[in-house]
């Protein structure tokens, strides 16, 4: 599938700006959406490990560490312990539910590499985990706009 242009665009000034501030905007927005979540351990298997979100097609890479039940920016000397990745229509069917994270990476439309077991702790999490009514308010309504989310 075709990269739709409203998401080239709004790719186009991450590009521009230090990757630092990408990052720590998605660390904060992924401690909002994940809040209930960290506070009751789910995310433990997280502790401790670095992220990284590849986002292929859009030419983005997010780096996260979760740490003290916090996301947070990694150190740049920090090795990622585990890699997704994929293109940004395939992340948006896995935000909405569309397919099952199963389906996603047995096609190899989203790939992971590093840990494996660490990979399976987050493909079942990502499983379980209803995205779409944990969004902050503005940045559901801001998706919802672009048609990414219903």
């Amino acid at each position: 599938m075709k990269t739709p242009f409203v998401l080239k665009i709004l790719a186009k000034p991450l590009h521009l700006m230090p990757a630092k501030i990408p990052e720590f905007i998605s660390a904060q927005v992924l401690n909002q959406v994940f809040k209930t979540e960290r506070k009751a351990g789910e995310l433990d298997f997280l502790e401790s490990k670095m992220l990284i979100i590849e986002v292929i097609d859009l030419k983005l890479q997010f780096k996260f560490y979760l740490h003290r039940q916090r996301f947070a920016q990694p150190s740049k000397t920090r090795q990622a312990n585990i890699v997704m990745s994929g293109n940004s229509l395939d992340f948006i069917s896995l935000i909405r539910r569309q397919e099952d994270p199963d389906t996603l990476f047995f096609q190899r439309r989203l790939q992971l590499s590093g840990s494996t077991e660490l990979g399976l702790y987050l493909k079942n999490f990502l499983d379980a985990f209803d995205i779409e009514s944990k969004l902050p308010v503005p940045l559901n309504r801001f998706l919802i706009r672009l048609g990414i989310i219903n």
